[in-house]
């Protein structure tokens, strides 16, 4: 399978997320008028009583009713509540990246497994060796004449050992590359997207992208203070997270089509 279709199906949580946070702004509006009430209620749109009250959300492509004390409230819907769909699409873009990085070595195995190339990368446990080496002595089929293959055994425990490392960081993401004949990844990339800056804006760029990802995966997106009375989170820009997934996603998609 073509890293491109790979990709193109990775992406898809991403896009649906930002999609969901984009959709689901809303105003918070406490007061609804007696007779707007009545007519929702007439009409019988919402499933539950009158007695069990009204709320509603009102954003611009969307009109959002729930009942009062429910497992929803209007506040659910404000910019404060609904960051968590675009910091979530953020993660989820950068995990896509990962997916591709993964996927090119695999498409590359047979080739860097006889260089040497995969050594530093992963280190593999001389019980699994062993365990291995063991299994193709064994026979099967009518008169004992197959063997196993230890080849395939092999990649499949490699491939379990390299799908639990990440290789996003600017040193791993620049040797997957290198190692899969895309060298100076950011040079390349700034050729085909200038829009973007040079290579070094395209190295911060996706230096500040994983630090932002690792900021929201490992931290919850909380500042860090060695003495707080109060925990905080992290600055939000909405602006500024859409920018970086547009870069995000423009780097994947150049990642998907330029590693061969």
């Amino acid at each position: 399978m073509k890293l491109r279709t790979i990709w193109d199906s990775a992406i898809q949580d991403s896009i649906r997320l930002e999609k969901l946070f984009l959709g689901l702004q809303a105003q918070n509006e406490r007061s609804i008028r007696s007779e707007f009430r009545n007519r929702i209620f007439d009409s019988k749109i919402v499933t539950w009583n009158r007695s069990e009250g009204l709320w509603r959300a009102r954003g611009k492509d969307v009109l959002i009713l729930g009942k009062l004390n429910g497992n929803l409230s209007h506040i659910d819907f404000s910019s404060e509540n609904t960051q968590i769909l675009l910091k979530s699409s953020l993660v989820a873009a950068m995990a896509a990246v990962d997916k591709i990085l993964h996927e090119a070595l695999i498409k590359h195995f047979a080739t860097l497994a006889k260089s040497g190339n995969l050594d530093s990368m992963i280190d593999f446990p001389l019980s699994s060796s062993y365990s291995i080496a063991l299994q193709s002595r064994e026979r099967s089929g009518k008169g004992g004449k197959k063997r196993k293959r230890p080849g395939h055994l092999f990649k499949e425990e490699i491939v379990d050992i390299l799908f639990e490392k990440t290789f996003l960081s600017q040193a791993k993401l620049t040797q997957v590359c290198s190692m899969c004949n895309l060298k100076k990844v950011f040079t390349e990339f700034s050729r085909k997207h200038a829009a973007f800056g040079a290579p070094l804006d395209i190295q911060s760029a996706w230096n500040a992208a994983y630090r932002r990802r690792n900021h929201i995966a490992h931290e919850c997106d909380l500042k860090r203070k060695e003495k707080t009375r109060k925990v905080t989170q992290n600055r939000f820009h909405a602006p500024s997270y859409r920018k970086e997934l547009e870069f995000i996603r423009a780097f994947g998609e150049f990642l998907s089509d330029n590693l061969h």
